[in-house]
């Protein structure tokens, strides 16, 4: 049992999660106690430090003290499906759904680490359900293209 213990503890210490003041960042915390915490809001919680993922820099910097098979779980997003139809909501959801993947795919290969980022239904149609990960995406908005394109 204190072995098992020790494992987990040790894989906590291993997480880093991005997005963790959203909704999904906070579901993640329960499960990983003792990640280390990064969002790109500012948060009134002192546990969480700033991160803009949408800059290289920002990306590199921040997160430079992860080791090589570390994990970064990407829970952050532009969630506002309805407002990325707009100029304003287009730019953010690009920079936040795609752009940012893409430094963090950079940041995995240079360092090492392992980064599970997290997908939507929105990347497809809605012809069929359930998707798997064998079917093609069908983005029929600019949240659910923006969405692909980080996957890419």
């Amino acid at each position: 049992m204190d072995q098992e213990k020790g494992i987990q503890m040790s894989l906590e210490r291993q997480v880093a999660i991005l997005g963790a003041a959203g909704r999904l960042g906070h579901a993640l915390q329960l499960e990983f106690p003792n990640a280390r915490l990064f969002d790109i809001k500012s948060s009134g919680n002192s546990n969480i430090r700033s991160i803009d993922i949408t800059q290289k820099e920002s990306v590199f910097d921040v997160l430079h003290e992860l080791r090589r098979g570390e994990y970064v779980i990407n829970a952050a997003a532009y969630t506002h499906v309805d407002g990325a139809e707009g100029e304003e909501g287009r730019i953010k959801s690009t920079e936040l759904n795609a752009q940012g993947p893409i430094w963090l795919g950079h940041f995995m290969r240079e360092k090492e680490v392992r980064v599970v980022h997290m997908s939507t239904a929105y990347v497809f149609d809605g012809a069929k359900a359930p998707y798997s990960e064998e079917d093609q995406p069908n983005p029929i908005n600019e949240y659910g293209r923006s969405k692909l394109w980080g996957e890419s």
